[in-house]
């Protein structure tokens, strides 16, 4: 009899909804950090757009996050992934530590939202503050 071992998974780290960007760099910054001390890891970055959003709002997020560890906080970008994971009823976010070897973290499809069922606004005024 052969037992069959788990697949090992990377480890949630953090998440979020629709915040301000000074208050994600800070989760970035933190993720950041763990890479540093887990130079063997990547980080997953997930995200839902929010039942109401405006168009490429994922897109731009997901960049904006990864722009902001490869040139602020110096992180591989290799190391980097971004994963769009369609729409849910309310924006989130999740950040995961995934180890060499692990298998990757999926969307939880739970409360996915039907392209049908959502809601295009006007894009966000782009902000004039620049990454540092």
């Amino acid at each position: 009899m052969q037992l069959k071992l788990p697949a090992v998974i990377g480890c949630a780290f953090d998440s979020y909804g629709d915040i301000k960007f000074d208050d994600e760099m800070a989760r970035l910054d933190n993720i950041a950090v763990q890479l540093m001390n887990q130079p063997l890891s990547n980080v997953h970055i997930l995200m839902f757009a929010g039942q109401v959003t405006f168009q490429r709002e994922t897109e731009e997020r997901l960049s904006r996050a990864k722009s902001y560890l490869v040139e602020t906080r110096e992180v591989d970008p290799n190391r980097i992934v971004t994963v769009d994971c369609g729409f849910s009823t309310d924006l989130s976010v999740q950040l995961w530590v995934v180890p060499l070897g692990a298998a990757f973290p999926v969307c939880s499809h739970e409360r996915e939202v039907p392209f049908s069922e959502v809601k295009f606004t006007k894009p966000r005024p782009k902000s004039s503050k620049k990454l540092r």
